[in-house]
């Protein structure tokens, strides 16, 4: 059960700060900070206004996005479209950017509070202040900030879990968000080296203690499997998915391609890292 590992008055606590929180951070101005907001809202709202299932965007006329009639981006718009029913769409990009981030802080909560951190309620602030760029970042009502809560569940429950929640969030982050692929396969890859790694430094220090851990050492493979798994269906569960896998081909590979022939190119410039 999900209060088991977390007390409810504690949840209820932070569900109160970061709805808060976040609702300040949103409604404190009319402005919206990013104009991918105003595209994924509108999105929504066409998915919500024709059918369910219709992922051609054709008023992108030079774009790959109008030809091959499909979106990487479905899962955020397809969550996005309670908040497409308000007259004012700017009301529903405040509330629906007041939910995620409040989810994102809530998510991290639990997540710190399963791993018996100590001063829980701290650390996800501290991660949404660190920085005035990761500050942006979580204010965006675009699907990263989703896919870094996914993130976050997927490196715990590989940690600390079973092989049906693992395959269920690597379904979602890969469904929500498919350009982000690559991190499932990311954080799966980092727990195989990491267990192969210690496993061969018990092997090469071999006494009788690490006889017994050696014993006691069980990986549980099956998870990994679970998050391929679980991408293949994020992917496949979504409309036209051939299709969003060459508009992903396109996103992924042949731009960063095209970004190292030197080409100014400057739109997704907020994935560039971060200076010291």
């Amino acid at each position: 059960m999900f209060f088991t590992k977390i007390k409810f008055r504690h949840f209820l606590i932070m569900a109160i700060l970061a709805f808060s929180v976040a609702g300040f951070l949103h409604f404190q101005s009319p402005n919206i900070p990013d104009r991918d907001s105003l595209f994924y809202i509108r999105d929504a709202w066409l998915l919500r206004a024709g059918p369910l299932f219709d992922t051609r965007f054709p008023w992108t006329y030079f774009s790959s996005i109008r030809l091959l009639g499909s979106d990487f981006w479905y899962g955020g718009n397809f969550l996005l479209i309670p908040f497409s029913y308000f007259d004012n769409l700017f009301s529903g990009i405040k509330l629906a950017g007041t939910v995620i981030t409040a989810l994102l802080l809530i998510g991290f909560f639990w997540i710190a509070q399963r791993h018996n951190l100590e001063l829980k309620f701290l650390w996800p602030f501290l991660m949404f202040f660190s920085v005035p760029n990761a500050l942006f970042q979580f204010l965006m009502v675009r699907p990263q900030t989703l896919s870094f809560l996914f993130s976050l569940l997927l490196f715990s429950l590989l940690a600390l879990g079973n092989w049906p929640g693992v395959f269920l969030v690597s379904a979602g982050l890969v469904f929500f968000h498919l350009n982000y692929f690559w991190i499932v396969i990311l954080i799966a890859g980092v727990f195989v080296i990491f267990y192969s790694v210690r496993y061969l430094a018990m092997i090469f220090y071999l006494n009788d203690k690490n006889n017994h851990q050696l014993a006691d050492e069980k990986f549980d493979w099956i998870k990994i499997l679970a998050v391929i798994a679980g991408g293949i269906a994020g992917w496949l569960l979504r409309p036209h998915p051939v299709s969003a896998a060459k508009l992903l081909y396109i996103q992924v590979i042949k731009l960063l391609a095209e970004k190292q022939s030197k080409l100014p190119l400057a739109f997704g410039t907020e994935w560039l890292p971060y200076s010291w």
